[in-house]
């Protein structure tokens, strides 16, 4: 199978545009590495298939027939949500405000997600909705900084969990589906999204990512035929070939196999000395490469 890999949709972003149209012309299939609540609609909208990660692993379900706007939210009992001129949203208990509501943008008033307070203003707990309104995670602060967050499946048991000090993210585990109990482990963000892409790409596949960061991280332990659309310059602040660009064309990265850029990309890394082995020159409109 084909598959067009990112970390998430960004619909209305230029780059994402051209990752769409390559999804409608040259892939099967998307992946979509981090969580996204609203994931199925987009896909639904965009007339793709496509899996999220994190709802493939926490085996969550939608129903897009279902939402929750924003008069109906679970709040606290006795609580009051006010529509502020401004048109944020407050939710007010005994005349303080104990939270804050985020909407999904573009949509009739429906839930994000809903930030609440302490007395003294700082984050407490973030409630996350996914797009049919059902609870999607929950962030737990301490001292305004993210201590733990839990991704739920369809029943409310944590299924992925983030685990952070001082502010940084230090531990993902990947819990039972059951009873919450974590299963393996992982130090990591990367280490956790590498580890089980490579569950689901096969050795028969083909992948095509189009920038250097977590996509390309996320590879990393797959057999699959693997190819970078580079859409970024391959240049870093300083004028040299990036980093993670050079080790894939020097094969220090060979999970990589093919890289594909402009004819004037392709000229001006031959201008630096670097290997060109690995790079296709793409021309959009034919779809059709040369080596």
């Amino acid at each position: 199978m084909n598959y067009e890999l990112v970390t998430l949709i960004r619909r209305g972003n230029p780059e994402w545009e051209g990752i769409a149209e390559r999804l409608h012309c040259e892939a099967e299939k998307l992946i979509s590495v981090l969580p996204s609540p609203e994931f199925s609609k987009s896909i639904e909208d965009l007339k793709f298939e496509g899996i999220n990660l994190f709802d493939y692993l926490t085996r969550r379900s939608y129903d897009l027939s279902q939402s929750l706007f924003f008069n109906r939210a679970p709040v606290p009992s006795f609580s009051e949500i006010f529509m502020n001129e401004d048109y944020s949203i407050s939710i007010i208990h005994e005349g303080q405000e104990i939270g804050i509501m985020e909407l999904f943008q573009n949509t009739r008033r429906l839930v994000k997600n809903i930030q609440y307070l302490h007395e003294n203003g700082e984050k407490d707990y973030i409630e996350e909705y996914a797009i049919d309104g059902k609870i999607f995670s929950e962030i737990f602060y301490f001292n305004n900084l993210p201590q733990e967050i839990h991704f739920y499946n369809d029943k409310k048991i944590p299924v992925i969990s983030y685990f952070f000090y001082e502010g940084r993210l230090e531990y993902v585990s990947l819990n039972d589906q059951r009873t919450g109990e974590v299963k393996e482990g992982f130090k990591s963000l990367d280490s956790f999204i590498s580890e089980q892409v490579a569950k689901i790409i096969t050795s028969i596949d083909q992948v095509r990512i189009s920038f250097l960061g977590l996509e390309l991280t996320a590879l990393s332990k797959t057999n699959s035929h693997n190819i970078l659309r580079l859409n970024e310059s391959p240049f870093d602040e300083n004028g040299e070939v990036k980093g993670n660009l050079l080790a894939i064309l020097t094969n220090k990265i060979d999970y990589i196999q093919e890289v594909e850029v402009s004819l004037e990309t392709k000229q001006s890394l031959i201008k630096k000395g670097v290997p060109v082995s690995k790079v296709k020159v793409i021309r959009e409109r034919k779809k059709e490469y040369e080596s």
